[in-house]
C-alpha cells in the first residue's frame, strides 16, 4: 500500500483533500473531507484521468463514467456493505467518484498480523456471499476480489466489498483504440488480480462463478498466509495443492474452498447463493453436536432397529434446542468446575480457551457491568456458572439513575467510570468515540454473539409480516391503521424501547433514515411490560406493536412476531423456526429463533451483540478482557447460544 501523503486542497469548491491514498496510471486515490456537511464527514475521491486526444471519444467516457456512477448508486441503496455513493463529476477533463470512507482493516493487513482462524473464515464467507449473491442478482460481477479489497469495518466487524470497477471500465475503454468501442474490444479486457482470478478471466471472458473462484482463492490465502499463485498445482488435475500449507482447516470447509477454486467453471458453485447454502450446512454441524447415544440406551435398547431410532428422533428433536445438552460442555466432555493451573488448556488454532477453569490471569475485584437490557438472559445464564467457577471474579450489575438502561446509557456510565464493562446491542456510535477521544480515553468493542431486532403484535391481530417500508411508515406516523397493512380497522399503537437501547438505535439509523419519529410513538421500559400490555389488549381499541432483541421477544408465547420482508419484491422472512402455534402449544413446546435465517441474514434485522470497555493498561481493562475471554470460550459461547442467542464461534 502507498504511504499516505497529507495535503490541504479544495476540489470542486466542496472536498477539502487530506491525503493521497494511492495513485496510479490512471488516476489517483483521495482522503477528503465535505465542507458543505455541518459534520465534515471522511469520505474517499476516487478520480480517473485518461490521456484522451480525441474529443467525440471523451464524450463518450463521460456518458460511461455517468452510467456506472448510475450503477454504482443503485448497487448501495439497499446494502450495508458495499461503499455509498454520494457524488461523481468531471472536472477538467477528470472524472471523480465520491464514495463512503470504510474505517477497518483490509483481510491483507488482518492476514499479516498473524494467522487467521478456520471460523474467521467461515464467518468471512457467511457475511460476504450474501452480498456477491446481491451484486450478482443485479447483473453485475467484481471481477477483482482480493484481500485489499475486502475491509473488515471497525464499527460492526462486517466484510465490506469495496471497489466495483467502474474506473476500471473507463480505463479499458481509454486503452483501447480512440475511436473503438465495440463489443469486441470490451470483451478482451482483462480486469482483475491475476493471483486471485480464474483462466477464463484470464482471456477476457468472466461469469458470475469467476467471482466464487476469486473468493476462494481469498480464503486459501487467509488459512495458508501464501499468494495461491505461489503454491503448486498437481501436474495432471492442476489442482491447488494448498492444504499441504494448512493441515488443520476441517475436511468440510476443504471440500467447499477446492469446489469454489476449481479450474473447470462447470464444476463451481454455479450461484454465490450455493456456496453460501453449503457454508450454512457447514455452520450448523459444528454448531450443534449431538449428545452421546449412549446416554439414551433406556430409550433405545428395548426398541432396537428402526423402530427405535424412530421413536428416539421424534422424542429427541423437539428438545435439541431446550435443555438436553449438558452445559457447559467441550466436546462431549464436562468443563471443570473449579480452577487449577493444570486445566490450563488454550486452543491453539483460536486463540481462545474451552472451559471457563482453563482461562488464566483472571483479576480478584467486583467489576460492575451494565448497558442493553438484550443481555439480561446472557447475564442470568452465564453468571452463576462464572461465579461457580471463578469464585473471585464477582460481577455486579450497576443500574443508572434517573435513565433507563440501554446500550448508549451503559457506554456513558463506562466513559464515566461507573462501570467496568458496558454491555452493548450496537456497535460504538461516532459521537461516543469522539467523546472518549475528548476525555483521552481509549475504547475497544468485541463482538461475542449475534442477536436480531424482532417485531412482536398481539395473536389476535391479522397481520403475519411487514416489510422494512412498511415499519419505517408504521414509525413515522404515515400509516396509522393496521387495515393499511392487510389488517383488521385497528389503530397502530407503535412502542419502543427507551431511547438509549440497542433496538431503538437500529430502528431510527436502520430503518428509519433521515424520518423522525413519530408522536404517537411511546416506549416501555421492558420487554416484559410491552409484552404483558400486548397479550392483554383489546385490538378493538387498538393493536400494538413493539420492537426488543430476538432472544428477549421469540420465546415469549403469548405475543406474535412478525415475519420481516426487506422490500416489496423480497419474500418475508420468519425469525423463528417452524409454523407459528397457539399461546398454549407456544409454552408447551417453546419457540426458538431460526439460526439460519440470523447467521445469513437471510432474516433482515441482524446485529451482534458487543463488550465495551477502556483499553488500557489498568486493573478494570484487565478484568473485561477475562470477561471477554470467558464469553468467547467455548463454554461461554455455548452458555450464550442456551440464553437464546447465536454464538458468534461455531463448534
Amino acid at each position: 500500500m502507498m504511504e499516505k501523503k497529507t495535503m490541504s486542497t479544495l476540489l470542486y469548491g466542496r472536498y477539502l483533500i487530506k491525503e493521497i491514498l494511492g495513485q496510479g496510471g490512471f488516476g489517483k486515490t483521495y482522503l477528503a473531507e465535505d465542507t458543505h456537511l455541518p459534520s465534515r464527514r471522511i469520505c474517499v475521491i476516487k478520480q480517473f484521468k485518461p490521456s484522451i486526444t480525441n474529443e467525440k471519444y471523451r464524450k463518450s467516457l463521460e456518458k460511461r463514467f455517468r452510467k456506472e456512477a448510475e450503477t454504482l448508486e443503485k448497487l448501495c441503496a439497499d446494502n450495508k456493505q458495499i461503499p455509498q455513493l454520494y457524488a461523481y463529476f468531471s472536472l477538467n477533463n477528470k472524472f471523480f467518484l465520491v464514495q463512503e470512507y470504510i474505517e477497518g482493516k483490509t483481510l491483507l493487513q488482518i492476514a499479516q498480523q498473524g494467522p487467521v482462524s478456520e471460523d474467521f473464515v467461515i464467518d468471512l464467507l457467511l457475511d460476504i456471499l450474501p452480498v456477491l449473491d446481491y451484486v450478482h442478482k443485479r447483473g453485475i460481477i467484481h471481477r477483482d476480489i482480493k484481500p485489499e479489497n475486502i475491509i473488515i469495518r471497525k464499527r460492526d466487524q462486517k466484510p465490506v466489498l469495496i471497489d466495483y470497477g467502474a474506473v476500471k471500465e473507463l480505463m479499458s475503454s481509454d486503452s483501447s483504440s480512440e475511436g473503438g468501442e465495440g463489443e469486441e474490444a470490451k470483451s478482451s479486457l482483462v480486469i482483475g488480480t491475476p493471483s486471485y482470478m480464474p483462466h477464463e478471466q484470464l482471456s477476457g471472458k468472466v461469469s458470475y462463478n469467476s467471482d466464487l473462484y476469486s473468493l476462494g482463492m481469498v480464503c486459501v490465502f487467509l488459512l495458508t498466509r501464501r499468494r495461491p499463485d505461489t503454491i503448486e498445482r498437481d501436474p495432471l488435475s492442476l489442482k491447488l495443492l494448498w492444504s499441504n500449507y494448512a493441515p488443520d482447516v476441517s475436511s468440510g470447509l476443504k471440500k467447499i474452498i477446492n469446489k469454489a477454486i476449481e479450474c473447470d467453471p462447470q464444476k463451481r458453485y454455479a450461484t454465490a447463493e450455493e456456496m453460501l447454502r453449503a457454508v450454512e450446512g457447514l455452520r450448523k454441524k459444528h454448531l450443534l453436536p449431538l449428545p452421546p447415544l449412549d446416554k439414551y440406551k433406556p430409550i433405545l435398547v428395548p426398541l432396537g432397529g428402526v423402530a427405535a431410532v424412530a421413536v428416539f428422533a421424534v422424542w429427541l428433536l423437539p428438545k435439541l434446542t431446550l435443555d438436553i445438552f449438558p452445559f457447559p460442555v467441550t466436546g462431549l466432555k464436562e468443563c471443570p468446575s473449579q480452577r487449577s493451573q493444570k486445566t490450563i488448556v488454550k486452543d491453539k488454532k483460536d486463540n481462545l480457551w474451552q472451559c471457563f477453569a482453563h482461562i488464566p490471569d483472571i483479576p480478584e475485584g467486583t467489576w460492575f457491568y451494565g448497558g442493553s437490557t438484550a443481555w439480561k438472559k446472557i447475564n442470568k445464564t452465564l453468571n452463576p456458572r462464572i461465579k461457580k467457577v471463578v469464585p473471585q471474579f464477582h460481577l455486579t450489575e450497576k443500574l443508572p439513575l434517573n435513565k433507563a438502561p440501554g446500550s448508549g446509557t451503559g457506554i456513558a456510565m463506562l466513559l464515566d467510570d461507573k462501570l467496568t464493562i458496558a454491555q452493548s446491542s450496537r456497535p460504538l456510535k461516532e459521537d461516543e468515540i469522539e467523546e472518549a477521544n475528548k476525555r483521552g480515553i481509549k475504547l475497544n468493542q468485541i463482538p461475542v454473539a449475534i442477536d436480531g431486532i424482532v417485531f412482536v403484535v398481539n395473536h389476535n391481530l391479522g397481520v403475519n409480516g411487514l416489510t422494512i417500508g412498511q415499519i419505517q411508515q408504521i414509525y413515522g406516523g404515515k400509516i396509522t391503521n393496521w387495515q393499511q397493512v392487510g389488517g383488521p380497522n385497528a389503530i397502530i399503537k407503535p412502542y419502543t424501547p427507551p431511547s438509549e437501547s440497542g433496538a431503538t438505535v437500529v430502528l431510527k439509523e436502520e430503518i428509519m433514515g433521515d424520518m423522525p419519529l413519530a408522536k404517537t410513538v411511546q416506549t416501555f421500559p421492558t420487554p416484559a411490560e410491552a409484552v404483558k400490555h400486548i397479550a392483554l389488549e383489546d385490538i378493538k381499541q387498538g393493536g400494538s406493536i413493539y420492537l426488543a432483541s430476538a432472544a428477549n421477544l421469540i420465546p415469549e408465547c403469548d405475543v406474535k412476531p412478525l415475519a420481516i420482508a426487506r422490500d416489496n419484491s423480497s419474500p418475508p422472512v420468519k425469525p423463528y423456526e417452524g409454523e407459528l402455534t397457539t399461546p398454549a402449544k407456544c409454552r408447551e413446546e417453546g419457540r426458538i429463533a431460526d439460526y439460519d435465517a440470523f447467521r445469513s441474514e437471510k432474516y433482515p434485522l441482524v446485529r451482534r451483540l458487543f463488550v465495551v470497555f477502556r483499553d488500557d493498561d489498568t486493573l478494570q481493562a484487565r478484568a473485561a478482557k477475562a470477561y471477554v475471554h470467558l464469553l468467547l470460550s467455548d463454554e461461554g459461547q455455548k452458555l450464550i447460544g442456551k440464553a437464546g442467542f447465536i454464538p458468534l464461534r461455531s463448534f
